[in-house]
């Protein structure tokens, strides 16, 4: 849609788009005639402003914006760290596990 390249879109360039040119002054944010990045994604995501999605985004009764659950292994979501392995003992040194035999060796 951003037919120069400019990172903007301006009216011109969105005239071919009924449903942008309806919300434009919504999403015109700064009323400086173009659309940034910001202000065109607030289309695209059919945000508050925006008007590309058919429903308006979820909110609980209070009005805010219900969380997201974390994703299984994910900081927080109960996920219990890995325990780093135990190194391996070096040949000829005496073991701490009580059910390994004596090392067979010494003096």
């Amino acid at each position: 849609m951003d037919k120069d390249k400019d990172g903007m879109v301006s009216r011109s360039e969105a005239a071919s788009n009924k449903d942008l040119m309806k919300k434009w002054k919504q999403l015109d944010s700064n009323k400086d005639n173009k659309l940034d990045q910001a202000e065109f994604s607030a289309f695209e995501a059919g945000g508050a402003a925006g008007g590309a999605a058919s429903s308006p985004p979820s909110t609980t009764p209070g009005g805010a914006t219900p969380a997201t659950p974390a994703s299984p292994g994910s900081p927080g979501a109960g996920a219990t760290p890995a325990t780093p392995a135990t190194p391996p003992s070096s040949p000829g040194s005496k073991s701490s596990d009580p059910s390994s035999p004596p090392s067979k060796g010494g003096y």
